[in-house]
């Protein structure tokens, strides 16, 4: 009867040992266990048309422990290619953030990132010992020339009634748009350089030009990420005078509606850029042009001779990310580049 009190008590102490070691150190448990298990994507995803709002929730009691592999797969979103040589950064986020936070932290040049990887072969970003269990955490890929970056914030789960997992491979993959290239802009210009409408300037009287203007995406397998339309005057280049430009309108003449407003654009000279719309967006609401989008328009100009000098001159610039010149989200650096049509005032 001693003995078998003396076991059931060497087996409960040993049970007990077993349960504090545990959760107290689990990456060092013996038992170890390798999980597969499907997450929901935070609503920062960006991953195409693929909606996702719900970011997993800690499990309240688990113990938060570094994951000893942690892999990412990209993809490129139309080929379903992997995508190979993509430097993606992992980082801390606070416990509350917008997507503006996470621009800003992947952006922060002092920043200091849990560990930086490049994909391999297969498109896995592979993290180890450095991504915690349960906690959401940040990874910015960063497309440089090549691809336009992403942010995506996704969190390992751990789940309940389970001992420590050693590895995570995130189900799925997160797809990347190729920077595409604009198609040339001017289809009918004359002048010694391409895209260039020279016009000889008369003494005086109202003038009017028409000039054929084409925008679209070039390369099949490529995309612009929220493409503008900027109407400029370059900085080196006389001002326009007051009243020089009558009126400006653009008007789609055959191919896709890409959303020019059908109005006076003489406002738009030098001020807000003009959003041009795209068949395919992502949850964040950007927009992307592809082949499918093209759409060929006429410029109508009307304009005062009397008031025009040599030199003037006016830029129908079309660009991508948002700006002219605009900056992707982690690299800071421009996307494709501009495409731009020039209407130049001769003597």
């Amino acid at each position: 009867m001693a003995g078998e009190i003396k076991l059931k008590h060497l087996v409960l102490g040993a049970i007990i040992l077993l349960g504090a070691w545990y959760i107290f150190s689990p990456q060092t448990f013996p038992i170890k266990f390798s999980a597969e298990i499907p997450v929901y994507q935070g609503s920062q995803v960006n991953q195409g048309e693929t909606t996702v709002t719900t970011q997993p929730t800690q499990v309240q009691g688990v113990p938060v422990y570094q994951i000893g592999t942690v892999k990412v797969k990209y993809q490129d979103y139309f080929s379903g290619a992997a995508i190979s040589g993509l430097t993606v950064e992992a980082l801390q986020v606070p416990s509350s953030y917008t997507y503006a936070d996470l621009v800003r932290i992947a952006q922060d040049p002092n920043r200091v990132p849990l560990a930086s990887v490049v994909t391999d072969a297969n498109g896995y970003a592979t993290f180890n010992s450095v991504i915690f269990g349960n906690v959401p955490t940040l990874y910015a890929a960063r497309g440089e020339t090549t691809y336009y970056d992403s942010l995506d914030v996704l969190t390992v789960p751990i789940p309940t009634g389970q001992f420590a997992i050693s590895s995570y491979t995130f189900p799925g993959a997160i797809r990347l748009y190729k920077i595409g290239s604009f198609l040339s802009p001017g289809t009918d210009v004359t002048g010694a350089t391409n895209n260039l409408l020279n016009v000889t300037k008369t003494n005086t009287g109202i003038q009017f030009l028409e000039v054929t203007f084409t925008i679209g995406e070039a390369t099949a397998g490529a995309a612009l990420k929220n493409p503008v339309l900027v109407i400029r005057t370059p900085d080196n280049a006389p001002a326009l005078a007051s009243g020089m430009i009558q009126s400006l309108y653009i008007v789609r003449d055959t191919g896709a509606d890409l959303g020019i407003p059908v109005v006076d654009l003489k406002s738009y000279i030098n001020g807000v850029a003009i959003p041009l719309k795209g068949s395919l967006s992502d949850s964040l609401g950007n927009t992307f042009l592809t082949v499918a989008d093209k759409g060929v328009y006429k410029i109508k100009l009307t304009w005062d001779a009397s008031k025009a000098v040599a030199g003037n001159e006016i830029d129908f610039v079309l660009d991508d990310l948002g700006a002219y010149r605009g900056t992707d989200v982690a690299t800071v650096q421009p996307g494709a580049n501009p495409a731009v049509l020039r209407i130049v005032w001769m003597s």
